[in-house]
């Protein structure tokens, strides 16, 4: 006769006073076996049952190699290539190519490194291990801007975790977190790794005004500058400039928001402050910020030019200015440029306070 296929269905039971399998985590594969001439065998006792086993690779953490790594690693600067820096994985019982996975946590930004692993010869009581590379260009925007968030773009040179091993920027932290996997894509336990990154460079603070500020084109040169505009004759009324006896005070609470360097420079947010630094007018000895008329008309009373003097809000900014009671015959303007300067008590590594200016317009309709 033809050839005839059969589909055996074994059902094996459990051994006496076993009442269900272990809960191992390890794959269990039952290979049943029949004899290809011997269709009539009933006895399954003798076939296999293997529990298979595959213990984690894992990071070395111990030994010169291991230290020579982690030191490195707290030694970092900002705006600067770390070059290539090695670690160790092994396995105990799995034969074959390793791989490793570096994440970088700094302040809670997750940017993960590029990991080469080749293989070395493996240790008593190893399967297989390799040596992994890794570098973490801080001079690199390619690398930073391919991970970091879309308002950190750009900043990857300012980027520091402190000035002085903790002392200088309370609350920052960074580390590395590294997984390895062997042949078959089981993975270790991760292991994080404090690193520690030196500022070089102290960052000069970054401004952002606010509403009722809003982002308007200057007709006088088309350039677009943040600007409050109020009218005279509207008083008090919604967009009006305020009343008064003989002239209008104008005060603009929180204006202007700064912080003391860019959104990546979180060595420096840590614990710098901004201030204003003044500029003396030889036309009104009571204003701090520089401001040019755009008409020939006044816009402010005699020394009432504005102040911006920090609010009770840590970070912002308050205007004050004093405006004529008579309302203009046609819109007046005032370009203004106010200038901050970081402070820390001290600076670290040698470094010195930075200074940023910003621009407004002040526009008094009639």
């Amino acid at each position: 006769m033809g050839p005839v296929t059969q589909r055996f269905v074994v059902h094996r039971y459990f051994a006496s006073g076993v009442t269900s399998l272990p809960t191992s985590g390890d794959p269990l594969v039952i290979a049943t076996l029949f004899a290809p001439f011997d269709l009539d065998e009933n006895r399954i006792d003798d076939n296999v049952a293997v529990a298979y086993s595959n213990t984690p690779p894992a990071v070395v953490t111990t030994g010169d190699a291991w230290s020579v790594f982690t030191g490195k690693l707290n030694a970092l600067s900002e705006n600067t290539d770390s070059g290539a820096m090695a670690f160790t994985i092994a396995d105990s019982d799995t034969v074959g190519n390793m791989s490793a996975t570096v994440s970088l946590n700094l302040n809670g930004v997750n940017v993960p490194a590029s990991t080469s692993c080749s293989a070395i010869t493996p240790g008593a009581g190893q399967a297989a291990a390799a040596q992994c590379t890794i570098d973490i260009p801080f001079n690199n925007a390619t690398w930073w801007d391919g991970s970091a968030a879309a308002g950190l773009q750009g900043l990857f040179n300012t980027f520091a975790t402190d000035a002085s091993n903790g002392t200088y920027a309370n609350g920052v932290a960074a580390s590395a977190t590294i997984v390895a996997s062997d042949a078959t894509g089981k993975f270790s336990t991760p292991v994080n790794v404090p690193l520690h990154v030196f500022s070089t460079v102290n960052n000069a603070p970054t401004m952002a005004f606010q509403s009722p500020f809003a982002n308007v084109s200057d007709p006088n040169n088309n350039h677009v500058y943040p600007t409050y505009a109020c009218s005279v004759s509207a008083g008090n009324a919604a967009g009006g400039c305020g009343t008064g006896r003989s002239q209008i005070d104008v005060r603009i609470n929180q204006m202007l928001s700064a912080v003391a360097a860019p959104a990546a420079a979180f060595d420096e947010l840590g614990s710098q402050t901004t201030a204003v630094v003044a500029y003396t007018d030889p036309q009104d000895s009571f204003t701090n910020v520089q401001c040019n008329r755009e008409q020939s008309a006044m816009v402010f009373v005699a020394n009432g030019g504005p102040i911006v003097s920090a609010n009770a809000t840590a970070g912002l900014y308050d205007v004050d200015f004093v405006i004529p009671i008579t309302a203009p015959a046609t819109a007046v303007s005032a370009l203004c440029t106010v200038t901050l300067t970081d402070q820390a008590a001290p600076f670290p590594n040698g470094e010195a306070a930075q200074t940023a200016s910003a621009q407004f317009r002040l526009l008094i309709n009639p």
